[in-house]
């Protein structure tokens, strides 16, 4: 009996061996594809994230694009306002009088109105108390002044202690004499004719 159960045994180990081990077989496809789908699903997750990464950096150089943008915008912005102020600004200040020189001291230089003002005729101011230039704004020295003033010489007087505004210099010869200090420290030294 001995012999003929172990062939039955065999038989039966035998085949339940194969069957597990098919089982096993089977299976290690699967295994396989599950092995391989996580690597594809590892390697789409590497590659999104490689896009993302690049998105971003895309998505950062557009933003310096733009603020790079935005900036020459408000710089040309700024650049446009400036060129309107610098063409409709007002003078600031008073308008100069248009003075004649009447007579040249030694000490001294007497002028008169060219348009009489409020009944003022006249002026007569020494040569240190006046402030001259010529219409680009450089400033004269005595001695230059005194070679540049001559009677009948029209000059440009501010009426206030400061100098007069380059918009009304603007449409005068560069070489035409504007004084400061010879109206306002001239109110007590006024000259009627």
């Amino acid at each position: 009996m001995r012999n003929r159960t172990f062939p039955v045994f065999l038989f039966a180990a035998l085949a339940f061996a194969g069957l597990i081990a098919g089982v096993t077989f089977a299976q290690r496809p699967k295994d396989l594809n599950a092995e391989e789908a996580r690597n594809k699903a590892r390697e789409q997750e590497e590659e999104i994230k490689k896009l993302i990464e690049e998105s971003d950096a895309t998505t950062k150089a557009l933003k310096k694009d733009v603020e790079e943008i935005e900036r020459r915008q408000d710089e040309l912005s700024r650049r446009q306002a400036a060129d309107v102020e610098n063409e409709v600004r007002r003078p600031k200040g008073p308008a100069p009088l248009f003075l004649w020189v009447r007579e040249v001291g030694e000490d001294y230089v007497a002028f008169d109105d060219v348009g009489p003002m409020l009944g003022i005729t006249g002026y007569q101011r020494a040569f240190k108390e006046i402030e001259a230039f010529d219409a680009k704004g450089r400033i004269l020295t005595e001695q230059e002044f005194r070679k540049r003033v001559k009677v009948g010489t029209v000059v440009l007087a501010a009426v206030d202690q400061k100098r007069v505004d380059p918009a009304f210099l603007a449409i005068v010869n560069d070489d035409t004499l504007v004084l400061v200090g010879v109206v306002e420290r001239l109110e007590a030294k006024r000259v009627k004719r």
